[in-house]
């Protein structure tokens, strides 16, 4: 299983997981090309029963943690390969899960994670596995930093 942020929105990864019978979780950061769209547009009209709440732990930068509620909305649709490698890798079927935080406070950033996995996700359940997962992609990252510094 990959768990990635934004600087591993690659497409070229997408394909190679699939190549050797690998997962991933990734953030994107590009407004791929789904269907006959975007992959924005595609979740613009996630029906109803893909959509839900949940509570997340969330950790800051002076360790503190907090607690926030993100509306949660996912949908499994067909992702083409940018325009110029269409030729070079298929297109891949995958869920997005996108997740925004409900009224931030204190002034803070909205927490607003947009993933693509290609495990199953049918259920509320199954999509707010992905986001703890995610959300503990922090402690690795610090884990890593404390092994590289010492």
């Amino acid at each position: 299983m990959h768990i990635g942020d934004r600087e591993s929105d690659i497409y070229e990864l997408y394909c190679l997981a699939s190549e050797l019978n690998t997962h991933f979780l990734v953030r994107t950061c590009v407004n791929r090309l789904a269907e006959n769209t975007t992959m924005e547009e595609e979740m613009k009209n996630v029906p109803s029963d893909h959509q839900g709440r949940h509570r997340i732990l969330l950790r800051n930068d002076k360790e503190g943690a907090h607690e926030i509620i993100l509306n949660v909305r996912w949908k499994t649709f067909t992702l083409h390969p940018p325009i110029g490698k269409a030729k070079q890798y298929p297109d891949l079927q995958l869920t997005a899960i996108i997740a925004t935080e409900e009224g931030p406070k204190n002034n803070n950033a909205r927490v607003e994670w947009k993933l693509l996995t290609d495990l199953p996700v049918t259920n509320l359940a199954e999509s707010t596995e992905k986001l703890e997962w995610y959300s503990h992609r922090w402690k690795i990252e610090t884990f890593h930093k404390v092994m590289k510094s010492g």
